[in-house]
């Protein structure tokens, strides 16, 4: 192995635990931040191997996405329809200039994360993380991309964890009513 090799892996184990956290956050605006410093690792260890210029752009992209949603997460204010559109755009044209048939995955994917960020409920969030971390997983595997799919089915069980811990709406009745 390189030294940038082995540097890439150490990156990649880093955003392995980033990626188990991040849904166990308990808001949204927590999530996006931490989401931020991944999507820089992430878009870090695809230049670091090198000849991964898609993955690096699209990194790119998603980094600039989690800026813009953790700055109108702290806010009472919708994020605007048009925001959602421009990160959409923005990943059609970067399928359409690296075209290739997975691309279309990686832009199903990425669309569920935009719209759980552009939502004001963390579950929604989480929700189209696991499905986003899901279809990803997929993905990794049928690319023999193996320590991706564990990072993505990691998340996803995180995911699903963290639905269960902050489940919207329940009531709780205590014993000692009369």
């Amino acid at each position: 192995m390189t030294t940038n090799e082995i540097i890439a892996q150490i990156v990649g184990g880093v955003l392995i635990i980033i990626c188990i956290i991040i849904p166990q956050l308990e808001r949204r605006k927590h999530m996006i931040l931490l989401g931020f410093f991944g999507n820089v690792l992430w878009t870090l260890q695809f230049f670091i191997i090198g000849g991964a210029v898609a993955g690096g752009v699209t990194g790119i992209i998603s980094t600039a996405r989690s800026v813009v949603f953790y700055s109108f997460a702290g806010k009472n204010k919708k994020i605007p329809i048009w925001i959602l559109f421009l990160f959409i755009g923005a990943q059609i044209t970067g399928v359409i200039l690296t075209w290739n048939s997975w691309f279309c995955v990686l832009l199903l994917v990425s669309a569920f994360n935009i719209y759980g960020q552009w939502q004001e409920n963390e579950n929604v969030l989480r929700i189209m993380m696991a499905i986003a971390t899901m279809s990803y997983g997929t993905y990794c595997i049928l690319n023999g991309l193996y320590t991706g799919a564990l990072n993505e089915f990691l998340q996803t069980g995180s995911c699903i964890v963290a639905l269960w811990r902050y489940k919207k709406g329940e009531t709780i009745v205590s014993n000692n009513q009369c």
